[in-house]
């Protein structure tokens, strides 16, 4: 996993829905997540998006995953139970 500007590890999540933003997000895509705790207080992830820039966004239009080659792992079929 890599390291952020800071040294912390960077994390990552996979976009499931991007309802309001089709342009900056693609589902299925891995973003990486800048952390912003004031933005996660109010229900926000910030991201680097298609933009290349980073902007808040909803929370719920992502899955946290622990690096890029979990998407692979997160997208497998799981068995209803």
């Amino acid at each position: 996993m890599g390291k952020g500007l800071h040294g912390e590890a960077m994390r990552f999540a996979v976009c499931i829905r991007n309802d309001d933003y089709p342009v900056s997000l693609d589902i299925g895509n891995v973003y990486a997540i800048i952390p912003d705790q004031e933005g996660e207080a109010h229900g926000m992830v910030r991201i680097v998006d298609e933009t290349a820039d980073d902007y808040l966004y909803p929370t719920a239009y992502f899955r946290l995953v622990d690096s890029r080659s979990d998407v692979v792992e997160a997208d497998a079929p799981r068995p209803c139970r």
